[in-house]
């Protein structure tokens, strides 16, 4: 689950993130700390950093991760 937290639609949202303020929410810890840090142990949540760090760098975007509780999240229902 952290990985698909990890990987959020960068790719797809390209032109509406174009050099923005982005506020990202994850009520997953391991998720968060690892897009915080851009590292992780785990060698497939590394390869989805490398390449969110990636779009990052195309984006130019300014970016901030934050906590969200599982309760509080909208999207946690219709994923399970």
């Amino acid at each position: 689950m952290g990985q698909a937290e990890v990987a959020p639609c960068r790719r797809t949202w390209k032109s509406l993130l174009w050099q923005r303020r982005i506020l990202w929410f994850l009520d997953n810890d391991s998720a968060r700390f690892a897009a915080i840090a851009g590292y992780s142990p785990s060698v497939n949540t590394g390869e989805l950093l490398l390449h969110i760090a990636t779009a990052d760098l195309q984006i130019r975007a300014l970016h901030w991760y934050g906590r969200v509780l599982t309760a509080a999240n909208i999207g946690d229902l219709p994923s399970r």
